[in-house]
């Protein structure tokens, strides 16, 4: 009798959890089709789809009709969903809505996993509300990005790994998160670092000696499902099977160099980007510039560089050499300490610059040309201007929460931490792991791109954004549900 109830509540509880879903859906796809999809890579990103479409495979075609094959970073998934959606007739903006679609279907997924293992539902209704709708995931669904695609299958691998606590790792949970890292690979390689939270899992689940075993083992696999890739690359010329893209054979030539200083000193994405594009213009015409706060860099050495690259049309072996001597030199000059507080800035940067967007159109730059407003020396009237005014206030709103969400999510960590300290790897809690894990996965995306790479674009952590999310309400859940649902568990 009281199974029979339990299962009527379930069915009841569907046609709510439907009430929740279909809106939040609707929502994600009238967001997606009003808003331009276009970003700055668009026209690379067609170009190799052109390629795939006319037989140049992962590459580009020039107007003479010569292929000209890609070698680099990029793994050949994202490329192949564009030349299909192209075929197909469903064009960007039809793929930018299929691809938010496949990411609620992951939130939807992940709320069912809780929803089914922990019997809670409220907890799950609350997870699906606050992955599918968060302000640090959801503004980038508008823009054909490879980022919201793994953040879907992050969340997969994530729904699995909560199987895995409850059930064990058997044969076919083996293959479920192989099979899903290995496509997140092959769209975008940043996926690797899913292999940071399995590990997480199974050493709270194994032995240890099976945990080397089988660690060994999913390691083993995944780089051998990726040596195909690696051998094509070799093959056309690639120094390394898998390389960053300052070494993928697109990059302008001898801008390694270039590319090294930038790192040495910059510390926001808007430097970064300003600084970096310009290299792709013939002539380069450089005009390098840096945040008024910047204490990395001397004004002097940038109105250096300035004037010796005005109209440098492109960099030579010996400019290389030049800015690479500039990179050592700086490294050096800010020993240990300084370069800590370099890539401290940087990591800061990416989680709390107030100017960041997180993909939301919130760009002040086309409001402030329309109406004349210069920030240097009418400051006062930016103010009087209702447009910019009310982006401004919407930037405000979105710097608040994320600067509530890492302030609660890092001081719940730590407490955590201080209680059970390393044992805290082996504890009986979901929450727990779920946590280390997220923590840890988002340490490896920072390391990968502040430190490895000069890659600093936020968009990036927000593949870890929805973990951070999940372990936090999965320790709040006690305080949260009872305020939204007057029932707890079933």
């Amino acid at each position: 009798m009281l199974k029979k109830l339990s299962l009527y509540a379930l069915n009841l509880d569907n046609k709510r959890f439907l009430i929740i879903a279909l809106p939040i859906l609707l929502l994600r796809i009238i967001y997606a089709s009003l808003f331009s999809n276009n970003i700055g890579d668009l026209g690379f990103y067609n170009a190799i789809a052109d390629g795939l479409l006319n037989g140049c495979g992962i590459g580009t075609i020039s107007q003479e009709g010569i292929c000209t094959k890609v070698v680099g970073h990029f793994f050949p998934g994202f490329f192949y969903f564009i030349a299909l959606s192209h075929k197909l007739g469903f064009g960007i903006k039809g793929l930018v809505i299929l691809i938010s679609l496949f990411q609620f279907y992951s939130y939807l997924h992940l709320s069912q996993t809780i929803r089914k293992y922990t019997r809670n539902i409220g907890l799950s209704k609350l997870i699906l509300i606050i992955t599918s709708l968060s302000p640090l995931t959801l503004g980038f669904t508008r823009q054909i990005l490879m980022e919201p695609f793994i953040t879907g299958i992050g969340v997969f691998y994530l729904s699995n790994l909560i199987k895995v606590f409850y059930e064990g790792l058997n044969k076919k949970s083996f293959a479920s998160l192989l099979l899903i890292q290995l496509v997140g690979i092959y769209i975008k390689p940043t996926s690797i670092l899913l292999i940071i939270p399995f590990l997480v899992l199974i050493f709270n689940k194994l032995k240890f000696a099976k945990f080397i075993f089988t660690s060994s083992l999913y390691i083993f696999l995944i780089l051998l499902l990726m040596t195909p890739w690696g051998i094509r690359n070799i093959s056309l010329g690639a120094n390394a099977p898998f390389s960053s893209v300052i070494e993928s054979n697109f990059m302008p030539k001898n801008s390694n160099g270039y590319i090294s200083w930038l790192k040495s000193w910059v510390i926001t994405e808007h430097e970064q980007a300003q600084n970096g594009f310009q290299i792709w213009h013939s002539p380069m015409n450089l005009n390098i510039q840096k945040a008024r706060f910047n204490p990395f860099i001397a004004k002097n050495e940038i109105e250096k560089v300035n004037k010796k690259y005005k109209s440098k049309n492109q960099f030579s072996i010996e400019d290389d050499i030049y800015f690479k001597k500039l990179t050592n030199k700086r490294i050096k000059e800010l020993s240990i300490l300084g370069n800590f507080s370099l890539y401290s800035s940087k990591i800061i940067s990416l989680m709390l610059n107030p100017l960041n967007s997180w993909g939301w159109p919130l760009e002040l730059k086309s409001f402030v040309s329309d109406t004349n407003i210069n920030f240097n020396k009418s400051i006062f009237h930016v103010f009087l201007d209702s447009k910019v005014l009310f982006l401004l206030i919407l930037k405000l709103l979105l710097f608040t929460y994320r600067l509530i969400f890492f302030i609660l999510f890092f001081s719940t960590l730590i407490t955590r931490f201080k209680i059970y300290k390393f044992s805290i790897f082996k504890s009986s809690s979901l929450a727990d792991l779920v946590s280390v894990a997220s923590f840890l996965y988002l340490v490896g995306i920072l390391f990968l791109f502040t430190i490895k790479y000069p890659s600093l674009e936020h968009r990036y952590i927000s593949m870890a954004i929805n973990w951070l999310e999940v372990s936090y309400f999965l320790y709040s859940d006690k305080y949260l549900t009872k305020y939204f649902y007057s029932y707890k568990k079933i």
